[in-house]
């Protein structure tokens, strides 16, 4: 059974922090890259998505846009209620903060979540 679910989708300039910084050696490939990340002003991990629709293999720049989703946001309504424009995110690695991201703006998507059918459940 799949329900459908509204799901914040959030526009945000990353800055990747320099291995000088205590950050990666290089910017993550890309297209895509998952991670933990916590509010700026807040201790709470919470896990992310996110896509960089403007950076290839060949362009890997150190700050750029990406497309953040926030995994289980259905889960962390009090954390996704506070991710508004200007809000700062840190990106980790563990326990290593490995960039930082400025939200621009913020919009929803409609997502289909999968749910148990009726094998397995009990």
């Amino acid at each position: 059974m799949a329900a459908m679910k509204l799901q914040p989708v959030v526009q945000v300039r990353v800055r990747w922090k320099t291995a000088a910084e205590g950050g990666r050696p290089d910017p993550p490939p890309g297209p895509t890259y998952a991670s933990i990340a916590r509010l700026a002003n807040n201790g709470e991990n919470f896990s992310v998505f996110l896509r960089f629709p403007e950076v290839s293999r060949a362009d890997q720049r150190w700050e750029h846009a990406a497309e953040l989703t926030m995994l289980a946001a259905d889960l962390l309504p009090d954390i996704a209620a506070e991710i508004t424009p200007g809000t700062r995110l840190i990106l980790q690695e563990g326990h290593r903060s490995v960039g930082e991201c400025e939200v621009l703006s913020v919009d929803t998507a409609l997502v289909v979540k999968r749910g148990l059918t009726g094998r397995g459940a009990g």
